[in-house]
């Protein structure tokens, strides 16, 4: 396992000369043509990953932003022109547990991609970190109640896309909620955003934005109601995701992009636990956004007004209930 070999590594590593400076590394793959490596930055004495992309140009937006535990940044490595090195690194002080999770995964990743092409390896490699910075942003305790059914709501319709037939990577790819997309899915030129609820009376939608149901920039948009019910006979969160899981494990590329997205929204292993509410699916209701839904957006609030949230209750919204299959229909992605 590669991450026992960045353990054993930096180990090794840390009885190298204190007063030196720069790097001292040691290779994780014994394939020349993978620019993996194990390293200690002196005199700071610093854990790191290093990453090297042959023939690939790194501009400085494409680098991700320092993180709370660690930083990312170009690095030169002697003996290796025409290579683009990335340094993942350690802030001192903070806490190696996470760090050492984080790069034992992100070199298996550049494992798993030493047959790709070195521009999707990069993609891949970068994508993970913006994946664990968003986790290490949202992570400091378990999901509140309602974050949790929401979260569920969206596993739900993810799962019943790839179910109906969509590609699971290409549903992966459409789910934007983990990263706090306007919409939670964005599908061929329009969007699903997914409301859910455990009320028994009413449906009380939250909308944050005057942009989030406003189809002037897409369309057509669908809001899915999903209502759930506490039941001891229901799943918990852990195993909502282990279904996902299951429906995905065929596809790699499916499989890497869920546990991106899982990183994204804050969701942690470690606190599994403690989610110990069962739920139960009771009702799933979709409707079109068009010119006789209620909401606000931009063009139909005064010119004064910049910004907006407000609640809909669905239960109240005239006008006809669809299929999920007639949605895709709609996207296109059917």
């Amino acid at each position: 396992m590669l991450g026992d070999e960045l353990e054993f590594a930096w180990k090794h590593l840390a009885a190298g000369d204190p007063h030196g400076q720069g790097w001292q590394t040691i290779p994780l793959s014994p394939d020349r043509s993978l620019h993996l490596l194990a390293g200690r930055r002196f005199p700071e004495n610093q854990q790191a990953l290093l990453v090297g992309f042959p023939g690939l140009r790194i501009a400085r937006k494409d680098i991700p932003s320092e993180s709370e535990g660690f930083y990312v940044e170009s690095v030169t490595m002697p003996g290796s022109a025409g290579v683009a090195w990335l340094a993942l690194t350690r802030k001192s002080g903070s806490g190696a547990d996470l760090f050492h999770k984080m790069a034992a995964e992100l070199a298996e990743i550049v494992h798993e991609h030493s047959a790709s092409s070195i521009e999707k390896m990069f993609q891949s490699f970068v994508g993970r970190i913006r994946a664990w910075q968003e986790f290490m942003r949202k992570s400091k305790a378990a999901m509140s109640l309602e974050e949790e059914i929401g979260f569920i709501g969206e596993l739900l319709i993810l799962s019943k896309l790839v179910e109906s037939g969509l590609q699971a990577t290409s549903a992966l790819r459409a789910w934007e909620g983990p990263q706090g997309g306007l919409q939670d899915f964005l599908l061929g030129s329009g969007a699903i955003e997914v409301k859910s609820s455990l009320s028994t009376t009413g449906f009380v939608a939250h909308i944050t934005s005057l942009d989030q149901l406003d189809d002037a920039t897409r369309q057509p948009i669908f809001v899915a109601a999903i209502r759930l019910r506490i039941d001891p006979a229901g799943m918990t969160l852990p195993q909502y995701i282990d279904g996902v899981h299951h429906l995905v494990a065929n596809e790699p590329e499916a499989d890497r992009l869920l546990r991106e997205h899982l990183l994204s929204a804050g969701y942690s292993e470690q606190h599994a636990s403690l989610y110990e509410r069962r739920m139960t699916l009771v009702g799933l209701e979709l409707f079109e956004v068009d010119s006789a839904f209620p909401r606000l957006t931009g063009g139909t609030v005064p010119n004064e007004v910049r910004h907006a949230v407000y609640d809909i209750d669905l239960d109240q919204v005239k006008g006809p209930r669809l299929d999920l299959a007639n949605v895709m229909k709609r996207l296109g992605v059917s």
